[in-house]
């Protein structure tokens, strides 16, 4: 289990080393599952009395993978479910039959220095809607360019008459046993909607990752978006954990009672 926890604007002096505090009692109960939604309403509870009383402030809480349990273990501590992505999985390569079906188009690989400027009106274009992936500046790009995964020949262009008209970016999971090929980001402009370029993409940037000796392929999607989901079903994804995302707002000088804490492990104390 991994879990993510930000306050935003961030606690200063003393306040921030107690919330360090809490926040890293946190990370070691989500080692053992079991264990991590026992504890978390107590914590979450006093990470959130932190914040009262003093400037408005948000608390978000990612957890992955989550379940119901984790539901309830942040509704008990004062947060709220807000987010929730699946992580789809599927075997590499793609079966010959799905290749053939699919319309084939011509890509090439990202250049550094020349792409960014283009890359990231289509970004912006596709994902006007999207918490993440909006609003994307150059500068955002030319930082992960520097990442040591980053692999420019995993970028995937596909362009029309010189002008981009989407994108496959593929990221390798080294770290994972054996490594996982991620579609990391997959885009096509308004302009070019419904042309069935998406699931050319997806196809390039799978079969891409299966040359490279990638044996699994995996991808993150809103677990609201239905156009996406029936894309990747219709492409052998299915469902292998869910990622989800909590927050705890506190209002400019909020005083108002953490929750109720149950009385020992109660019903957050369940075997995984």
């Amino acid at each position: 289990m991994s879990i993510v926890i930000r306050i935003d604007p961030p606690l200063g002096g003393p306040l921030a080393a107690q919330a360090d505090a809490i926040i890293q009692a946190l990370v070691r109960a989500a080692d053992d599952p079991a264990v991590a939604v026992s504890v978390w309403p107590s914590h979450l509870a006093d990470l959130a009395a932190l914040v009262r009383d003093g400037d408005t402030r948000t608390i978000r809480l990612i957890v992955e993978p989550a379940d119901e349990r984790h539901d309830a273990a942040a509704s008990a501590g004062g947060f709220s479910r807000v987010r929730e992505l699946y992580q789809l999985r599927r075997p590499l390569p793609l079966e010959q039959a799905l290749i053939d079906a699919t319309p084939a188009i011509n890509t090439r690989s990202f250049v550094p220095g020349a792409d960014e400027t283009a890359w990231v009106e289509v970004n912006n274009r596709a994902f006007a809607w999207h918490e993440d992936q909006a609003g994307w500046t150059v500068a955002d790009l030319v930082a992960r360019e520097a990442e040591p995964w980053f692999d420019p020949n995993g970028v995937l262009l596909f362009e029309h008459d010189g002008r981009l008209v989407g994108f496959c970016w593929t990221k390798v999971h080294t770290d994972s046993d054996p490594p996982l090929g991620e579609i990391y980001v997959i885009a096509v402009d308004p302009d070019f909607h419904g042309l069935g370029i998406g699931r050319s993409l997806a196809v390039a940037g799978l079969d891409h990752l299966a040359k490279a000796g990638i044996t699994t392929g995996m991808l993150y999607v809103e677990a609201n978006n239905e156009p996406a989901l029936r894309l990747y079903r219709s492409l052998g994804f299915r469902v292998h954990h869910h990622q989800r995302h909590y927050i705890f707002v506190s209002e400019a000088g909020d005083r108002s009672p953490v929750p109720n804490q149950p009385a020992g492990p109660g019903p957050y104390g369940l075997d995984r």
